[in-house]
């Protein structure tokens, strides 16, 4: 029986964002290709205190798919695959500033993602988080968080590439799923609602609803329905930070 893949993500502008006329500075990126074989979803969240932030979150969600397409399998198993990829996306983000005249630094921001790749009923994944975004997986049904929010050194700081200690900061993760299995990304403002901090947990009534969405519905109706979520529903009245969400699902 061969499987489905569904890939939704959105973002839209927080509340304080909006009074202040300033763009909403979080990107999300989906992408699938044509044999269905192989997804990818991400998200990122443009570091506040730069003025091209917005900028390096769309480049950020972007930059790693070419690269893990074209190296998937042998990244897979790769001690050196933080490095290599930390590489890769800072090389894009350094090529733009030169090319702009402005400061790296000013293209900061998180990204999480995921990149996933059939092989028979197995899915083979590889995911990474750098920054207070999160990602959590179902396998079969059962929720866990796969990557944790990190926070800075110091209170409301995070760790964004292309700074120069984002090799380290990188988390990355690789595995073999088999059955129905589901990501789900999302930055801080979305995780206001889809993560409790405090027991370091998933919100599983939210992120399973978010899962059934993609088993029932077209990747349009589900872009559609994140949309009306995040621009009007719990989402507004729980965060005023912009919030972004992308969703990935292998089903039957």
């Amino acid at each position: 029986m061969r499987y489905r893949i569904v890939v939704a993500g959105y973002s839209t502008q927080g509340i304080l964002h909006v009074k202040k006329n300033v763009e909403c500075q979080d990107s999300t990126f989906t992408w699938k290709n044509k044999d269905k074989l192989e997804a990818y979803v991400a998200v990122s969240d443009g570091a506040g205190c730069y003025k091209h932030s917005k900028r390096g979150a769309d480049l950020c969600v972007r930059a790693p798919v070419k690269f893990l397409r074209s190296n998937f399998d042998n990244l897979f198993r790769n001690p050196n695959i933080n490095r290599l990829l930390v590489e890769y996306i800072q090389n894009i983000l350094r090529e733009f500033s030169e090319k702009e005249h402005i400061d790296i630094k000013e293209l900061s921001a998180t990204l999480s993602f995921v990149y996933i790749k059939r092989f028979g009923k197995t899915t083979r994944y590889i995911a990474g988080n750098i920054g207070d975004g999160a990602v959590v997986i179902e396998e079969n049904d059962k929720l866990s968080v796969l990557s944790h929010p990190e926070k800075g050194e110091y209170a409301n700081t995070t760790y964004f590439l292309p700074l120069s200690d984002a090799k380290e900061k990188m988390n990355i993760y690789t595995g073999e799923l088999k059955g129905r299995i589901g990501f789900l990304l999302f930055s801080d403002g979305a995780g206001e609602s889809l993560y409790i901090r405090k027991e370091k947990r998933c919100n599983e009534i939210f992120c399973k609803k978010i899962f059934e969405w993609c088993d029932y519905y077209s990747e349009k109706k589900v872009v559609k329905i994140l949309k009306h979520n995040l621009e009007k529903g719990l989402f507004k009245k729980v965060s005023v930070d912009d919030c972004s969400i992308a969703v990935l699902r292998v089903s039957k």
